[in-house]
């Protein structure tokens, strides 16, 4: 082998780099781009081995090489993302560059740290690797006490985090084995093993205190705000956001809410107009108050959204906005975004009209008062409210309702369950939700304006944050046609249905025990809804376009939506927008395509922390309440069957938990998964999604929340 075709190959690979612009490549890439074989792999490797001597290339980790002076160095914060990636965010809030864990050099969470991007990997996802800590997020790691001879030491409850870390005996103090703290790693040292700094003490593992602190700093959860979002939201005040707008104080608009609501963002008013309805939807003008750029739009943003649990809410925006500028509190002044739309005798919408408006809610109902005034339980006499109105809505309502029905809404009504706490925050009660009429009178109003301001998004390409509900995997759906087939409800559709069949299938179980059951493999069967800068239509809701535009105290895509609605609204001449019209001349957008691409992917992620958040926190409230009722029998319904067991709903609070098949000794029991059932093999005793039996609390667990049964 000559010494200059080593130089020519050398030239090669230097151009190949190159080419690659500024991104690595393995030793496998370079030998298929030069057109080599897989025989010439060792001369590759050495003549690499010999340019990174000369300074020429670097080798960057996993065995890949890049050219000196090509390297993209990038700055950001290190946040988690899922299947245990990170991503590194930079300070405009995009994240262009993904990291595995195996590259962070031994940076966490939190952490502001240097990177350089390596390789483009599937789907065109930029890969990189921490190359150095600058400083510490101080983001907090719940784990373990241990102590291990001389040393102290945490173990994260989230694996994927690493450590152990440990800690300075200084600190220690009484601490007993076994206890669980939050640390934050300060040391920014990139070895094995850092020092930790105990910032909290939760408790002893089990105890509901205890887990709920580490619920809260799991998932993250923040009532208070940094000091400049607090500062910035003391100076806001409503005459400087006036502009011009609708003066709609006359209007008796009003708000309907959960008995212990605060943040009132919604007020609602209904006419008679010709056969049909005159119906305004009235939302909190957030987007008036909180400038783009500004450090509560920032904290806003990086929330994503209200978190919901019980007796508790950690809000998107602080409480001088939440609960008091931007809430429609009977009585005040307060600035909002209408949407005025027509309603036909059949419920079909006529063009809508948007505006900026200046209200004044008149009055503010719970949903319980409002069902009881439509029941003729008592005359309405609360701030001279005419009962006539919320006539007028009900009708309303219904001819909406209707409509969505006709063309295939789903209402698959599952059954929710409200946990009441006594004064010292300890769960006393655990009972099914009343979801009255009322309750569906402003969804379905809130649906109406959601979708008038997708069509006029939609129509007019104005960049958007979309609710997008894809149809179900057919792999799914045909899981679910099988299993209605065996359980004698066979579906009269094959292949993934329309909206408009699945409901009518739906109906169509009616009364039978079994639609209970097949509602719940329905909504496992359905893809989750997401936030997207595509207008791919809301399947659930039988939608062509949807968004959520309702609710920007709590959520923060709504707030952008109203920023652009805001957009078209400053260029129209009369102040107002309606879907009759097309605009040739579009605005100065607040938001462009590529922001409305990374707002949504930010949107969909927090809100499903959101949700976890909130599902993790009911099962460890249900537990604790269950604590009380260890060998005591309950009715119960199988909820669903696995091969390691049957999870049972006890009546009458709802409440789940889980008969192990090892605890089923009166038989070998063999799992049949078309039938998702238990079939015992000597008895034929069979255990499948439905069916009634009685049960024993065994146990329960609080940490990672687990109510044991037995069956009676």
């Amino acid at each position: 082998m000559s010494r200059q075709s080593d130089e020519k190959v050398s030239i090669l690979i230097l151009a190949e780099l190159q080419l690659n612009h500024g991104l690595s490549l393995s030793i496998k890439q370079l030998i298929k781009k030069l057109g080599f074989t897989s025989d010439q792999r060792r001369r590759v490797r050495r003549l690499l081995g010999l340019l990174v001597q000369d300074g020429k290339v670097v080798k960057e980790g996993r065995g890949r090489y890049q050219l000196v002076g090509t390297v993209e160095e990038i700055e950001g914060t290190l946040v988690s993302r899922s299947q245990g990636w990170y991503a590194l965010e930079q300070s405009d809030g995009s994240c262009k560059i993904r990291i595995h864990p195996d590259q962070s050099g031994a940076a966490l969470p939190g952490d502001q740290v240097r990177a350089t991007i390596v390789r483009k990997g599937r789907q065109g996802k930029l890969e990189g690797c921490v190359e150095e800590i600058l400083v510490r997020g101080g983001q907090p790691i719940v784990g373990t006490f241990q102590e291990k001879g001389k040393f102290a030491q945490v173990v994260p409850d989230d694996p994927k985090i690493g450590g152990p870390f440990l800690l300075d005996r200084k600190q220690v103090g009484s601490l007993s084995e076994g206890e669980v703290i939050a640390v934050k790693v300060d040391d920014l040292a990139p070895r094995s093993r850092p020092y930790a700094k105990i910032i909290k003490v939760l408790g002893e593992p089990g105890q509901l205190s205890t887990e709920l602190g580490r619920l809260q700093l799991e998932y993250h959860l923040e009532k208070d705000f940094p000091s400049q979002v607090k500062q910035e939201a003391s100076h806001l005040n409503l005459e400087a956001a006036m502009g011009r707008r609708v003066d709609l104080r006359a209007v008796k608009l009003v708000t309907i809410d959960p008995p212990h609501a605060k943040d009132f963002d919604d007020a609602v008013f209904v006419e008679r107009a010709g056969n049909g309805f005159r119906l305004l939807v009235s939302i909190a003008d957030v987007a008036a108050l909180v400038e783009p750029g500004s450090q509560i739009e920032r904290e806003a943003y990086r929330r994503g959204c209200s978190v919901y649990l019980p007796g508790t809410v950690y809000p998107m925006l602080p409480a001088g906005l939440s609960e008091d500028l931007c809430s429609l509190a009977p009585g005040q002044d307060r600035l909002a975004m209408t949407v005025e739309l027509q309603v036909d005798s059949k419920g079909n919408l006529g063009t809508a009209r948007f505006f900026r408006s200046l209200m004044r809610s008149s009055a503010r109902f719970s949903y319980a008062e409002v069902q009881d005034i439509l029941d003729g339980k008592h005359r309405d006499d609360k701030n001279s409210q005419p009962r006539d109105m919320l006539d007028d809505m009900a009708a309303c309502a219904r001819l909406l309702l209707a409509n969505m029905a006709r063309r295939g809404a789903l209402d698959l009504d599952l059954k929710e369950h409200e946990i009441h706490l006594d004064q010292s925050g300890f769960p006393e009660d655990v009972v099914p939700c009343e979801r009255y009429f009322a309750n569906r009178i402003i969804e379905v109003f809130m649906i109406a304006a959601n979708e008038a301001v997708a069509r006029l998004m939609a129509d007019n390409d104005v960049p958007a944050i979309y609710r997008v509900h894809l149809p179900p995997d057919p792999e799914r759906i045909e899981s679910f046609l099988s299993m209605a087939e065996s359980l004698a409800a066979p579906a009269p559709f094959t292949g993934v249905p329309s909206p408009l069949e699945l409901n009518g299938y739906l109906e169509s179980l009616e009364g039978r025990p079994v639609k209970g059951v097949l509602s719940q493999l329905l909504l496992r069967s359905l893809m989750q809804a997401r936030y997207s800068a595509d207008c791919d239509g809301h399947y659930g809701l039988a939608s062509q376009a949807y968004l959520h535009f309702t609710s920007p105290i709590r959520r923060y895509p709504d707030l952008v939506v109203h920023r652009q609605l805001g957009s078209l609204i400053d260029q129209a001449k009369n102040n107002e927008v309606s879907t009759a019209e097309r605009f040739q001349r579009p605005p100065k957008w607040q938001l462009s395509r590529d922001q409305a691409v990374e707002v949504s992917e930010q949107s969909s992620r927090t809100e499903r922390q959101a949700l976890a958040a909130e599902r993790a926190a009911a099962s460890l409230y249900q537990a604790a309440y269950m604590q009380g009722f260890v060998s005591q029998e309950f009715d119960g319904t199988v909820s669903f069957v696995a091969d390691f067991g049957v999870f049972v709903k006890l009546l009458p609070s709802g409440i789940e938990g889980m008969v192990h098949i090892s605890q089923m000794k009166n038989d070998r029991f063999r799992y049949v998964e078309d039938r998702l059932s238990l079939v015992g093999r000597r008895s034929g005793k069979t255990y499948s999604m439905g069916m009634s039996v009685k049960v024993r609390v065994e146990s329960v667990r609080l940490y990672r929340p687990q109510i044991d049964l037995s069956f009676c």
